[in-house]
Parts: C-alpha cells; structure tokens; sequence
C-alpha cells in the first residue's frame, strides 16, 4: 500500500512520540518525582503537548480538525486523559479529582495511566492515519453526483419516514413513563423501573433510539436541498434532548449534538474558522447544563428552575467540573492496572461478540456477562457501583501494556469506517455518510465509556436492524426499475 509523503512524515512523528514518553518513563520511573504530584503535573503536561500533535497532524494531512474520526479521538481524550488539562494547566477539576483517591489509586498508577493512554491514543491516530490512506483515489468514494446517489436518497427518505412512523409511538411511551418516574423519585429510580419490567423497558428504549436517527436523517436530506422544512426535524432533535437532558441522560444528549453537528458539516454549512468562538461559547453553556443535570437528576419534584439556579452557581467552574467528571474514567485503567490479576488476551473481545444472543436455557451464565463485562468485574474487585469502562481501560486488561498495539488496531477499524468521509464528499454518497452518522449517534457513548459487550448490544440491536432495512429499501426499488425497463 502506497502512503504519501505528508502522511507518512505524520505517522512517523507519531511513532516518535510513543518512543520518547517511553524513554522517559523508563529513565524517571525509579525516581521519586514519579510518584508525587509533581510528576503528575509533568506528565499531564507532556499528555496534553502529545494531544496537540495529533490533531495538528490529523489537519495536516486529512485538511480537515472537524470529522467524524476527530470527534472520537475527542471524546476519547475527555473521557480518558480529561483530568490532566485540570493537572497540566493548575484547573480545579473539583470533587471527582482522581488525586482525592489517593492512597487508593497511588500517584505512580496515574503517571502510568498517562503514559500509557497518551501512547494508547497516539496509536490510535496512526492506525487512522494509515487506514483513511487513499481518500482521494478511493474508487468507493464518489467526488459528484450520480445515478446511484440518488438512489440512495431516495432510500433514505423512505427509511427515515419508516423509522420516525415507529419510534415516534416507542418515545412518546418510554419517556412517558421516564419523565414521571425522574419527577417523583429522581433519576435513579429509572434503574429500578427498568428492573421491573426489563423486557418491554428494554424494547421501548431500542425503538426510541431510532428517533434521534431517523430526525438526523431528515435533517441531512432536507438541508442538501437547501429546504427550510428542515427547522422540523432541528425542532424534534431539540425535544429529544430536553427531555433526555431532564431524565439525566447527559452522554445520549452529547452524542446525538455531535452528530447534528457533523450532519450539519456535511450536507449544510462546513464549519470555518469563523464559527469556532460562537461554537466555544455555546459548548461552555452547554457543559453548564450538563454540571447542572449532573447536581440535580437525583433531586424528587425538580423543575427546569431548579437546574437554571444550579446553572448560574456553577458557571465559573464549568470547566474545570467538567475535566473532572469525563475524565474521571481515567479510574477504570487505574483500578484496572492495580487489580489485573490475570490478562484476558482478547477473551473479553470474543465474549462479548455473543452479547446480542438472548440466554434461552444454554449457559447458566450468560459468557458475555461471565467474561466480557470489565465493568462489572472492577465493580466486585473495588466494591463500588456505577463506574462503567474504557477501550482503553479494556485493552489494558487483555494484553497489559501490549494493548497499545489493540488501540493501534482500533484505529485502524474507526479510521477505515469513518476517514474518508469529508465535508467535501459526503454528500454523494448517502449510505456511507449517513452509516458514519449513525454510528456516532449510537455507538460513540459506549465506544468511549464502556466495555466492548455495549458496543456489539447497540450494533446489533440498532445500527445492523437500520442497514438491513435499508438494503431492502433499495433492492426493492431497483427491483421495480427492471420490471418498469
């Protein structure tokens, strides 16, 4: 495979970057400044320059900060290297700070929990770099209009209407029954809502995660033509996530904003530099809202008052609350690093591929919740609940420090399905672009804070139940083109 000069000066820098914080830690980590919070300062700080690099060098090579590969490697960032801005820059990260956990989590484990995420991620954008490689000679990707284009349009405003025409009646129940829930008892008792009637909670809310779907896929067909009928499906999105927001579900809400945006990158206006105060401006009130939903979702008879009171309390340390709520998962690799007493090597991966297969009397456990649920395990290990998970975190405990090299492969699958998909090209070709959306929307939350088992869940039971009604779609239309010849 032939990779261009630009490309390969990137990924080859890269490669440098992983080498030298490994010299480093290898040189320091006998010395006792690795295990005070100096060190910690020093490696947040050397976390944060290797960060920079490879957004610098993803705009460099691909031309574009904003894509749907950015967007991971963002969130992934927040959700697992987040507190050492807080650290690196001498931000109150506030309650959730990881230092609070010492003894419990020693300062050595979170210098080794940033040495080894930030090689983790710079793995990563290489295996993204090398597999977006070809994005302009990639003869898959079409650069204008054709007559399969519009045929896919075609498909996706049947699907979309399709989608909307059942998830409307699943979200108008399942929230229904949330909302009231969250008002009366607060957010937790949706948990115990959901353990009384597991099954027709559990289809409502696969139903309902269509609607977000078929709104964005609306959005996207009617803004390439340019239609003002498209402040419909902006107007539904911004229902849905109110009344997320309200019944404390923070990261659907984020997702689903995510990929709006880059529905809006795509098929609406490329976003330019001249929209990035605006965009910071309006993300600083948005984290607000979040810090807000975050102090009040437990409360009993809240109202939106409640939150816009909490709201203006904490809008100095926004910020710095937010560093330390997303990169609080951070935790997940230091438990993880500190309890492993053996290494999976790949067992949780294999495990959770029979996830979406319902336990009919086969196993007396079912194998994905015997050895694919890593947050479950650390859950026992530690005896906390409520701490979710990585892929970082994940490859850690199958392969120790080795699973850099699963992060590298990582990359290489998010790259292939998302890197060559543009601002410039997605709007001829529908299925790709719209599949990128999709996943962002359904899987990013579980990719970033989760074990694998939750990513195979939703692929299965959303992303691949969309595909095949939209291979359907189409093979019955051009079907009815060759009786019509």
């Amino acid at each position: 495979m032939y990779i261009d000069k630009k490309r390969f000066q990137a990924i080859l820098l890269l490669f440098l970057l992983i080498v030298f914080n490994f010299l480093l830690r290898e040189v320091i980590i006998n010395d006792n400044v690795y295990s005070t919070t100096t060190g910690l300062v020093i490696w947040s700080s050397i976390a944060n320059i290797d960060v920079l690099f490879m957004f610098i060098l993803w705009k460099k090579v691909n031309g574009e900060y904003f894509s749907a590969f950015t967007i991971v490697l963002i969130c992934s960032v927040l959700f697992c290297l987040g507190q050492t801005w807080g650290w690196g820059f001498g931000i109150n990260v506030g309650e959730k700070d990881l230092v609070h956990y010492v003894p419990l989590i020693g300062i050595k484990t979170l210098n080794d929990c940033i040495v080894y995420t930030s090689c983790g991620l710079i793995a990563f954008t290489i295996g993204g770099l090398i597999a977006s490689n070809g994005l302009h000679s990639d003869f898959r990707i079409k650069t204008e209009e054709t007559e399969d284009n519009q045929i896919e349009e075609v498909v996706l405003h049947k699907l979309s209407t399709i989608l909307l025409v059942i998830s409307i009646p699943a979200f108008l129940a399942y929230y229904g029954i949330m909302v009231v829930v969250v008002y009366r008892s607060g957010y937790l008792a949706m948990y115990e809502t959901s353990l009384s009637s597991p099954k027709l909670i559990q289809i409502l809310q696969m139903l309902t995660d269509w609607f977000p779907v078929a709104l964005l896929m609306k959005y996207s067909l009617l803004s390439v033509k340019n239609s003002r009928a498209k402040v419909y499906p902006t107007i539904g999105l911004l229902i849905y996530l109110v009344v997320t927001l309200y019944t404390g579900g923070r990261s659907g809400a984020v997702t689903t904003i995510l990929a709006f945006l880059l529905a809006r990158h795509y098929y609406n206006k490329r976003l330019s530099k001249r929209q990035i105060l605006p965009l910071a401006l309006g993300g600083y009130f948005f984290i607000g809202i979040l810090n807000a939903v975050r102090e009040t979702r437990s409360s009993i008879n809240r109202s939106l008052a409640l939150g816009g009171v909490e709201f203006f309390n904490s809008f100095f340390t926004v910020i710095g609350s937010f560093l330390g709520e997303m990169g609080w998962q951070m935790s997940s690799l230091g438990w993880t690093m500190q309890h492993i007493d053996r290494y999976r090597h790949g067992t949780t991966y294999l495990a959770a591929l029979t996830v979406w297969i319902p336990n009919l009397g086969f196993w007396a456990v079912h194998p994905a919740s015997l050895y694919a649920d890593m947050g479950a395990w650390i859950e026992v290990k530690i005896h906390r609940t409520g701490m979710g998970y990585t892929f970082v975190a994940e490859s850690f405990a199958n392969f120790g420090w080795g699973g850099i090299i699963m992060l590298l492969v990582w990359g290489l699958i998010i790259g292939r399905l998302f890197g060559k998909i543009t601002g410039r090209n997605a709007r001829y070709n529908w299925f790709s672009s719209m599949t990128v959306i999709i996943l962002i929307d359904v899987l990013l939350k579980s990719f970033v804070r989760a074990s694998f088992s939750a990513i195979i869940r939703d692929l299965v039971y959303t992303v691949f139940i969309i595909l095949i009604l939209e291979k359907i779609i189409k093979s019955s239309i051009y079907k009815r083109k060759e009786v019509n010849k």
